[in-house]
């Protein structure tokens, strides 16, 4: 078990296919044991980061 410090371009790896996201979502399983550590902002930066995504056709809708 170890502690991480994501900021949001790190958070975002876990939801769209970019270099680096195998290692964030390994990071970020439940089972990892791993704590994790965000801002408060990160949710809102998160929202607008997929949002952005989502129309230019980088990321597919859920």
């Amino acid at each position: 078990m170890a502690v991480f410090f994501f900021d949001t371009s790190g958070i975002v790896k876990r939801h769209v296919s970019e270099a680096g996201n195998a290692r964030v979502r390994s990071l970020t399983r439940a089972k990892a044991g791993h704590t994790l550590y965000l801002t408060s902002i990160t949710a809102v930066e998160m929202t607008s980061a997929i949002t952005r995504r989502q129309r230019t056709g980088s990321v597919g809708s859920w």
